[in-house]
């Protein structure tokens, strides 16, 4: 009978084998927390979602701002949220909004309410969105959501905490980050046809003049440049040489055309010595500087518009002011009594290329604290007041529109003995809500006016000059009449239109 040796083998596991055994053992051992939450093994079948009725204050919505347009009925909507720790934004799955025309407390889970996704920015703590192909001067209601990868579905309304950065002097109400807005828009009916050209940009950012009815460019560094409108091309003209600094330091400069030329007041910031002049002759291409006068700064003045054949200059904040007279070429302080320098005159701006001084603001209906509801019955009227410089007087203001989407226009021009305005937006701080909550309403139209009838004679859509910008800086663009040519300027973006009516 054979005799059989029985040998033992031996199983080695590999390193990687073994660590993953014991992964796999720890896992097993672990309750899952927040922070080890995963995703679906199927990213497209969603958890089964349960709607949270109170918040946490690891996760909070802080603002909320919405805006629209008036050349398309889409809104764009954007958030601030905050986090802490114990809630990281790896643990969410999805944000968004919920809107709705009926129903003032939103859902994902209603079909008949708008679940929009949103772009999720971890790094700026933001989120935002674009829905499109809204109903014009309907009212809705929207909410910010949040949905962790587990299903469960927070709405801003329910997400109260004691860090929001709310002001505390911000009246706060039970109320929630619900927002309601609408689309304010004209019929398309009225408008009008408006052809606007592309002219060649400039070459360098600066400081646009007309003198003897040629549109010029100044930089910061004193370079020159003269736009040939025939030949739409921008020509080198003679460097103004600035001073010991070589450049625009600091403060702006003020630069302007009257009179044929042009002229630059400057005050150097670091060292505020006396505002230094310099006069360009267009037709010699020459620059001269003029007697400064003693003690006078211009540094920080808050607006310059021609009166006549003068410049005013005015510190709204400080109730200050010059003129500058081009013929005797001397700047001159206003009188401190100057309706210029008063309430509620002060804060008027001056209408472009008018054939007499005519200054305009815009006011509402709506005073103290404004809510959701009250946009809705809010008016905004756009007034035009003339100015008598012999008299020191203002007549009485005439309203041109009561449409708040011509309300707070960018720009003011006029052509001959219409004046246009456009370009503009109005904003509605809302105080109802929990969070930091605005409406701001950017308008694309320019309205035509007429000084004789007292009439809005016509309409136009400057939607391509916008290109989708939702700027409104009262300086962002400027407008130039050359003869028989109105050009406008974005200096944001460095580009030229020429525009016919």
């Amino acid at each position: 009978m054979g005799c059989y040796t029985f040998t033992p083998h031996f199983y080695f596991p590999t390193m990687k084998q073994l660590f993953f055994g014991l992964l796999v053992l720890s896992m097993s051992c672990t309750r899952p927390t927040l922070d080890t939450l995963k995703p679906n093994t199927k990213p497209d079948v969603e958890p089964t979602l349960t709607e949270m009725k109170t918040g946490t204050d690891s996760l909070y919505i802080d603002s909320q701002f919405i805006s629209t347009r008036t050349s398309t009925t889409d809104i764009s909507v954007f958030c601030q949220y905050g986090s802490s720790i114990s809630l990281f934004t790896r643990h969410i799955r999805e944000v968004g909004y919920c809107l709705s025309a009926t129903d003032s407390t939103l859902s994902v889970l209603n079909p008949q309410h708008n679940r929009t996704k949103a772009v999720f920015d971890t790094n700026r703590n933001t989120f935002k969105v674009t829905i499109p192909n809204l109903i014009a001067n309907q009212r809705y209601f929207i909410d910010p959501y949040f949905i962790t990868k587990d299903g469960r579905v927070y709405y801003g309304r329910s997400l109260k905490s004691s860090t929001l950065q709310t002001p505390s002097w911000f009246p706060r109400s039970p109320a929630n980050s619900i927002t309601s807005f609408s689309i304010t828009h004209p019929n398309p009916s009225d408008y009008k046809i408006i052809t606007i050209t592309n002219r060649s940009s400039p070459p360098i950012n600066g400081y646009f003049f007309t003198a003897n009815s040629v549109l010029f460019l100044l930089g910061s560094e004193g370079l020159l440049w003269r736009y040939n409108i025939d030949q739409d091309k921008w020509e080198k003209r003679k460097q103004l040489t600035i001073g010991s600094s070589g450049r625009f330091n600091g403060w702006p400069a003020v630069v302007f055309g009257i009179n044929k030329k042009g002229y630059v007041l400057y005050t150097e910031a670091i060292f505020p010595n006396p505002t230094t002049y310099w006069e360009y002759n267009p037709d010699t291409d020459e620059w001269s500087t003029l007697p400064v006068p003693e003690k006078i700064i211009v540094a920080g003045l808050a607006s310059a518009y021609q009166i006549g054949n003068e410049l005013v200059l005015r510190d709204s904040y400080a109730k200050t002011g010059f003129r500058f007279n081009p013929i005797q070429k001397r700047l001159d302080p206003i009188k401190a009594s100057s309706l210029l320098l008063t309430e509620p005159y002060n804060s008027l701006r001056f209408v472009q290329n008018a054939p007499e001084p005519i200054g305009y603001t815009t006011e509402s209906t709506l005073s103290g604290t404004i809510t959701e509801t009250d946009i809705a019955t809010e008016i905004r009227s756009l007034n035009i007041v003339r100015y008598s410089a012999e008299a020191d007087r203002f007549d009485s203001k005439k309203t041109v529109s009561s449409l708040r989407i011509d309300s707070s226009p960018t720009v003011a021009f006029a052509v001959k003995n219409d004046l246009f305005f456009g370009l503009g937006n109005t904003n509605t701080f809302l105080r109802n809500s929990r969070i930091i909550s605005e409406v701001t309403n950017y308008s694309d139209d320019l309205i035509q006016y007429s000084v004789e009838t007292g009439q809005i004679k016509a309409r136009y859509n400057l939607a391509i000059i916008r290109q989708g910008s939702e700027t409104s800086q009262t300086n962002a663009y400027q407008i130039f009449t050359l003869a028989e040519h109105t050009l406008l300027v974005d200096r944001l973006t460095n580009k030229v239109w020429e525009l016919v009516f």
